[in-house]
């Protein structure tokens, strides 16, 4: 097996631009209960809980080649690549001694171990290997299917994350070759039953692919946002899960607007008006993306909740974006890095009253100012919502610039826009 090469130590910094390389790879499926307590709790592994086997080898580049190297990896949610990729968590790796001074060095990467590592092809069947020994460590198996000779040349990025000393970081690998799609054969982890990685063991394979020629470039090392697990007590953290447990979705957000957290009621709205893309969020509509980071930016000087925010998608009735401050004690952090939001996220489909009032209850009314809301929102004089809800006409008036101040407007047309957004009419 490879891993013999020798270096002096001079590996430069990234990133590093690679040349003649070849990577097989299988795609797998673990067992998630497994898994889950072996990876740091910031992350969210997908579901289902899907990953894989890499071997690579590349021969030429600058910086750091020639180097081999073997890895496993869980996808995991929140940091997707531009192409809906999701990003991987790295269990484990063994680099040849290139490889592992640059990666440990610059990346600093938890769970790399030098070791051995070798591809190897024989016609259309390919293997990759790599661990401690020859014996052990991780082993994966293909057979060629595709024709190299006229699949075209493409390209593609992933992204890794991995969590240290409290902080999420991340870097790109930007690929440019042919993908040969490949039959699985094998996908194993061979270690002793101590060793922390033993339990990612495979329980299906995928697919399995076979990458030759490949030329690709690995990113500097970039600090994606705290963990929150680590910049929040335990108590805070949980609250923000057991939000999504009554089904409201919760989202924190870092002074450099980077995404913290995110619990799975938030995931669910994603897609439609707000996305979750390079570690933040990211507004379809122009004007409401700037009316959420500067919610953000006051909230973070201390001030108290802000107005509720609208936000419109194609499908379906809008979502309510309330920003809140989030107060100290943040573990491992000082000064403005303690500046943090909460985002809070109604989904309004989840509402089954399809009328107003219960979604102007959402944005912060008492029962009777959403009731007075919805009627003049709909058209009525206060004299007439007066009659109806059996108040009088002075009563109302005085609701109204309630009404107005918790909604951040200050006209009955915008009252009455609102009220045909939150019935889901589109205008």
């Amino acid at each position: 097996m490879k891993g013999q090469e020798s270096f002096e130590g001079d590996v430069p910094p990234p990133p590093w631009q690679l040349s003649d390389g070849a990577f097989v790879c299988v795609g797998v499926k673990f067992d998630a209960a497994t898994i889950r307590p072996h990876i740091p709790a910031t992350f969210e592994i997908s579901d289902p809980a899907t990953g894989g086997f890499y071997h690579y080898e590349c021969k030429r580049g600058w910086g750091i080649a020639p180097y081999v190297a073997g890895l496993g990896y869980v996808d995991v949610e929140g940091y997707d690549a531009p192409d809906g990729t999701k990003a991987k968590f790295c269990f484990g790796a063994f680099f040849t001694p290139r490889g592992y001074e640059g990666f440990t060095n610059y990346l600093r990467i938890p769970g790399l171990r030098s070791g051995l590592a070798q591809v190897t092809a024989e016609g259309t069947r390919v293997r990759g290997r790599s661990g401690p020994d020859a014996d052990s460590g991780f082993r994966c198996e293909i057979e060629v299917v595709s024709d190299a000779e006229i699949t075209p040349v493409g390209s593609g990025i992933n992204y890794w994350v991995w969590e240290r000393d409290g902080l999420v970081h991340g870097m790109a690998c930007a690929f440019t070759s042919k993908f040969l799609e490949a039959e699985p054969i094998v996908a194993s982890l061979d270690l002793p039953s101590d060793d922390p990685i033993s339990g990612f063991q495979p329980t299906e394979l995928l697919w399995g692919g076979y990458i030759p020629d490949a030329s690709f470039n690995i990113s500097s090392p970039y600090m994606l946002g705290p963990s929150v697990r680590h910049i929040l007590p335990g108590r805070e953290a949980s609250y923000l899960a057991l939000l999504g447990e009554l089904g409201m979705g919760a989202a924190l957000i870092s002074a450099d607007d980077r995404v913290c957290f995110v619990n799975n009621a938030a995931k669910g709205v994603l897609g439609d008006g707000i996305h979750l893309r390079d570690g933040r969020l990211s507004f379809e509509d122009h004007n409401t993306r700037e009316t959420v980071q500067q919610a953000m930016a006051v909230s973070r000087q201390g001030a108290g909740p802000g107005a509720p925010i609208v936000v419109e998608r194609s499908h379906g009735r809008p979502l309510i974006v309330q920003v809140f401050a989030v107060d100290g004690p943040v573990n491992g952090m000082s000064g403005s890095e303690t500046r943090l939001s909460l985002l809070l996220l109604t989904d309004l489909d989840r509402i089954s009253d399809e009328s107003s009032i219960e979604s102007l209850r959402a944005m912060g009314l008492t029962p009777a100012e959403a009731k007075i809301a919805s009627l003049v929102g709909a058209g009525h004089s206060p004299r007439e919502a007066g009659e109806l809800v059996g108040n009088s006409e002075s009563t109302v008036r005085s609701a109204l610039k309630q009404i107005y101040s918790k909604l951040s407007i200050s006209r009955q047309s915008e009252l009455a826009r609102l009220v045909l957004t939150l019935e889901g009419v589109r205008h």
